[in-house]
C-alpha cells in the first residue's frame, strides 16, 4: 500500500486498528513503522502517542518499570479506595502498600501515588513499621538556614506540610510567657545570637517595622537597647502618619493637598507633588545639582 502523503486524519478504521495494537506495543518507533506499512500513511510517535492518549489508550505495563502508574486513580472520586487506605496505610514501605493494594483492588500504586496520598492526608510523618527512617521524637531539634527547629507535634496539622516543626526561639518566647507571640510579631535576638535562647534575650517585635530597625543604623546588643529601638521606630512612624495628616502646597500647581493612602504607606517626608499632578505625569523636579542647570522646577 503507497504511503499517503502530508497531514493525515485519523479515520474509524484507523482508530480501531490502533486501539487493538497499542496496548501490547513496546517500541512506538516500530508502531510508526506499522501504520505506514498497513495504513498506508507516515506520522511520528509523538503524533501516535497524543492520539492515544486522546482516545484513552495506554500501553501494557512491563515488569520493568514498577515505578510508573498502573492507572490514573482519583482518590476524591474513590470513597472505597480512599476507606481502604485510611485503614491499612501503617506507614510501611510504598512497594509493601502497593502489593496490598493489588491484592484488593487489582492493580498497584506507585511510589508517588502513595506519597502524594499520604502528604495529603497528613500521613507523611507516619511511623514506619516495616523499614525506612523512623521520624524524630517530639522535642527533636534540626537546623535549617540558620535557625534552630524544634518538633512540636509527632505528625502535622495539615498534610503536606511541616507544620509540626517550629522555630525555636518563638517556642521558648512562648514558653516563658505563657501565651501566643502576638499576631504580627517576630520573635528576634537581642544580642544577635541565634543559639541564645535565654528568655531574656528574645523579644516580639512587629513585622510592620522589621524593615525600617533593620535599615535605621541603629545598634543594640541586649532586650533594653532593642525595646528602646523599636519605640524609636514607632515614634517615627507616628509622626510620619501626623505629618501626612497635614494639607500641603503642590509645587508644581500651587493648590492644597493631602496625601493619598498609597504615600502614607511608602512615607511622605519629601511628597510635594499632589495625586492630580502625578497622574498627569508633572512632577516637581526640585533644584538641578550640577552647574548651567536651571534651578526652577514645576511646569513650564
Amino acid at each position: 500500500m503507497a504511503a499517503r502523503a502530508g497531514m493525515h486524519r485519523w479515520t474509524a478504521s484507523d482508530d480501531a486498528w490502533l486501539a487493538e495494537h497499542y496496548e501490547g506495543m513496546t517500541d512506538i518507533a516500530e508502531l510508526a513503522d506499522d501504520i505506514e506499512r498497513e495504513l498506508g500513511f507516515r506520522t511520528t510517535p509523538r503524533t501516535i502517542y497524543v492520539h492515544a492518549n486522546r482516545m484513552g489508550l495506554h500501553k501494557r505495563r512491563l515488569d520493568n518499570h514498577e515505578g510508573r502508574a498502573e492507572r490514573t486513580v482519583h482518590w476524591t472520586r474513590e470513597p472505597e479506595m480512599q476507606a481502604w487506605m485510611l485503614a491499612n496505610d501503617h506507614g510501611q514501605r510504598t512497594d509493601r502498600l502497593s502489593d496490598e493494594f493489588r491484592a484488593e483492588f487489582g492493580f498497584g500504586l506507585s511510589r508517588p501515588q502513595i506519597t502524594a496520598w499520604r502528604q495529603i492526608n497528613g500521613r507523611s510523618t507516619r511511623m514506619s513499621h516495616s523499614g525506612g527512617r523512623t521520624p524524630l521524637p517530639v522535642g527533636a531539634e534540626r537546623i535549617m538556614k540558620g535557625y534552630v527547629f524544634v518538633k512540636v507535634r509527632d505528625r502535622p496539622n495539615v498534610g503536606g506540610t511541616k507544620d509540626n516543626w517550629e522555630l525555636k526561639q518563638r517556642w521558648m518566647w512562648e514558653r516563658a510567657h505563657g501565651e501566643p507571640v502576638p499576631d504580627g510579631c517576630c520573635v528576634m535576638f537581642a544580642d544577635h545570637d541565634t543559639r541564645n535562647f535565654s528568655p531574656e534575650n528574645l523579644v516580639a517585635v512587629p513585622r510592620r517595622i522589621m524593615a525600617r530597625l533593620n535599615d535605621s543604623g541603629m545598634e543594640w546588643h541586649d532586650a533594653e537597647e532593642l525595646a528602646t529601638c523599636v519605640r524609636i521606630i514607632e515614634l517615627q512612624r507616628r509622626a510620619n502618619e501626623l505629618d501626612g495628616m497635614v494639607s500641603r502646597t503642590c509645587a508644581v500647581c500651587g493648590r492644597k493637598f493631602r496625601l493619598t493612602e498609597a504615600q502614607l504607606a511608602v512615607g511622605n517626608r519629601r511628597v510635594v507633588t499632589c495625586p492630580d499632578c502625578l497622574a498627569a505625569h508633572h512632577k516637581y523636579k526640585g533644584k538641578r545639582r550640577y552647574k548651567g542647570a536651571s534651578t526652577d522646577g514645576g511646569h513650564e
